[in-house]
């Protein structure tokens, strides 16, 4: 079953999904500087665009995955065009 959420007045938006017992969400982020907090552990790798990772101010362009975020936890990320990215749920790191 695919789901889809809507976040930030429409800013952020995913599909989610489970591929065998995790959960992964393919999203959209729009131009800005959005902030939201983790449930539980996440990874994103970003597919179109460059996502700035404001913990440490990187870049991340496609195939690239940000450092991982802690359950609970603020993620603040910024983007001057869409970026479309995949988010893994779960404590297993990507391979």
């Amino acid at each position: 079953m695919i789901t889809y959420k809507s976040y930030l007045g429409g800013s952020v938006q995913s599909l989610g999904f489970f591929v065998g017992k995790v959960y992964h969400t393919v999203g959209v982020i729009e131009p800005g500087s959005p902030e939201f907090k983790t449930e539980q552990h996440e990874e994103i790798q970003v597919m179109i665009g460059d996502l700035v990772d404001l913990r440490d101010g990187k870049h991340y362009g496609p195939g690239h995955k940000l450092p991982p975020f802690a359950p609970l936890s603020k993620v603040c990320v910024s983007c001057t065009d869409v970026v479309v990215y995949v988010c893994r749920y779960s404590n297993t790191p990507f391979r």
